[in-house]
């Protein structure tokens, strides 16, 4: 899974940047996990651009990359992404 949406990096406009997560971490509470983002300018590029997020993580609720998706909808910034 990954998401597509538009971002600005360094002054440049990037249309459809491939958006996604990797290595998420789950804290030894488990309740939280904390994963890294891998913005690429296709699905098969280097990453232009990794920033770091953390979320709340629910045992029962399914695998972390799925939950991190999901989370990511919420914020401002990802609320117009598609899903790929």
């Amino acid at each position: 899974m990954a998401l597509k949406l538009d971002t600005d990096y360094k002054g440049l406009s990037i249309h459809g940047a491939y958006v996604t997560v990797v290595m998420p971490r789950i804290s030894v509470g488990k309740s939280e996990m904390t994963f890294v983002l891998w913005y690429r300018t296709s699905e098969f590029a280097e990453p232009f651009k990794a920033e770091e997020h953390s979320a709340p993580y629910e045992v029962a609720g399914g695998d972390p990359f799925s939950q991190a998706y999901t989370f990511l909808k919420t914020l401002p910034e990802f609320a117009e992404s598609q899903d790929c």
